[in-house]
């Protein structure tokens, strides 16, 4: 995702649905047409990389977003796509920079939302007290617009300092959950747990990559680190002991939670979720390409016969991935 410059969200104020257009039919193909005299070959050249086809439902939004603001692109534009009011279509959110006139840089972020209806997309009526930071929208999921704070709009790779969820109540957005990193870190933890009470192998997939890929490439096999029944059932009974645990502060950036009590394998000792805010090598190449580390969170359980386990994730844009994991002595801790 394009990484944004700016110092807080602007919107319109205009009520209502502001603009709608129809999803276009993909493009015919086109056939190419022989000369009757071909061109001879000339000095070998590189050859051109045709740009990535945009989706019809991104073009739809386009559209939209251009009659209502002919310089809605200037800077750039992030698209999430998603069923957001929840009728089984999906809609479009966007976020894009916006500048004054001969600035050479954008100066803020807006955030929009377009619904489908029945006569295509409409732009919904802009809602400028929910954005009041510098926004970065990352996506739609389970019927909610998720969008994080930058630290600064202004600097290259900025760090991610905290989370939101909007729902669609018919009438707007509604803010339901406001998170710091290490709140997202819990909520993150107990959303991997739950995917491995439930079986759900391919939710918890996700959070046991080392990180994000870039659009179109395959994700990588996930670490087989929960194939072992005892430890998946350790670590689950860990992140709920710690699930609402409180942080106490460990040093000038690091907080960490604790809570001693038995296992279900019977082993007896102190789980603690350590959380590192600001972690040394600030970028990692994952992906497309530099990716800001915004915490590094390490769990640690009991496992039983003297022996804990670690695992450590990077959080990296509110999700989770796994860093590393190892065994070790915990009498000797």
């Amino acid at each position: 995702m394009a990484l944004s410059l700016g110092l807080s969200a602007c919107a319109r104020s205009d009520a209502g649905a502001l603009g709608s257009a129809p999803v276009p039919p993909p493009a015919e193909p086109t056939e190419a047409v022989a000369t009757a005299d071909p061109p001879q070959p000339g000095p070998a050249q590189a050859e051109a990389v045709a740009p990535a086809p945009v989706p019809p439902l991104q073009a739809a939004a386009e559209a939209v977003l251009r009659q209502d603001d002919p310089d809605f692109d200037d800077y750039y534009t992030q698209f999430a796509f998603g069923d957001l009011d929840r009728d089984g279509r999906d809609d479009v959110a966007v976020e894009y920079g916006i500048g004054e006139e001969g600035a050479m840089r954008h100066i803020a972020n807006n955030v929009r939302v377009l619904l489908m209806r029945d006569a295509g997309l409409e732009l919904q009526r802009d809602e400028p007290d929910l954005f009041r930071y510098c926004a970065a929208v990352r996506g739609i999921e389970r019927g909610r617009l998720q969008v994080d704070s930058l630290e600064a709009c202004m600097i290259p790779f900025p760090r991610t300092d905290a989370h939101y969820e909007y729902e669609w109540t018919g009438q707007g957005l509604r803010l339901v959950a406001e998170r710091s990193n290490e709140e997202q870190i819990q909520a993150q933890l107990g959303e991997l747990a739950q995917a491995l009470r439930s079986g759900r192998s391919a939710d918890a997939a996700a959070f046991l990559r080392p990180g994000p890929v870039a659009a179109g490439e395959a994700p990588g096999a996930p670490d087989p680190l929960f194939d072992d029944a005892a430890r998946r059932a350790e670590f689950i009974a860990a992140v709920e002991a710690l699930s609402e645990q409180s942080f106490r502060r460990s040093g000038d950036n690091e907080l960490v939670a604790t809570r001693a009590l038995a296992s279900p394998g019977g082993a007896r000792g102190e789980r603690k979720l350590h959380v590192n805010l600001k972690p040394e090598g600030e970028l990692a190449e994952l992906g497309a390409g530099d990716t800001v580390n915004d915490a590094v969170a390490t769990l640690e359980w009991p496992q039983g016969d003297g022996v804990g386990y670690s695992v450590r994730f990077l959080l990296i844009q509110g999700r989770l991935y796994l860093l590393d994991h190892s065994g070790f002595d915990s009498e000797s801790e």
